[in-house]
């Protein structure tokens, strides 16, 4: 999770999370279940990786790859988006993890909140 670009199968069994369900049910106290439920309009709440995605900390969603048995040209598709995306750290000079909230769908859609909360604490600051 510490990448500068996040790169991802689009795959419905690729999981996004820093904690269990059971871990996070417990720390919010609540239950699995009710987080499920909170999960399908809170997208940071969720596992899915397509809820992540509408955070706009994903660089890259690759479709069409068998995880488990990728052809060549599937692997050779996973590779080009490495390089790809290597270059663009390198094009832009920024190694930072920034990215993640100033990319189009943070700023745009999924991290709106986010970016207003470090505006006002960075007012506060300075």
């Amino acid at each position: 999770m510490q990448g500068n670009r996040i790169i991802s199968l689009d795959d419905s069994e690729v999981q996004v999370h820093v904690m269990s369900k059971k871990s996070a049910a417990l720390v919010t106290m609540r239950t699995v279940e009710e987080l499920d439920e909170f999960a399908k309009s809170v997208p940071s709440m969720a596992y899915d990786v397509h809820s992540f995605q509408t955070l706009g900390a994903l660089h890259e969603l690759i479709d069409g790859i068998n995880a488990d048995k990728p052809s060549k040209e599937q692997a050779r598709k996973v590779l080009h988006s490495i390089v790809m995306a290597k270059e663009d750290i390198i094009q832009s000079g920024d190694r930072t993890l920034a990215n993640r909230i100033q990319s189009k769908v943070a700023v745009e859609n999924g991290r709106k909140a986010s970016i207003a909360v470090r505006e006002k604490i960075t007012q506060q600051w300075n």
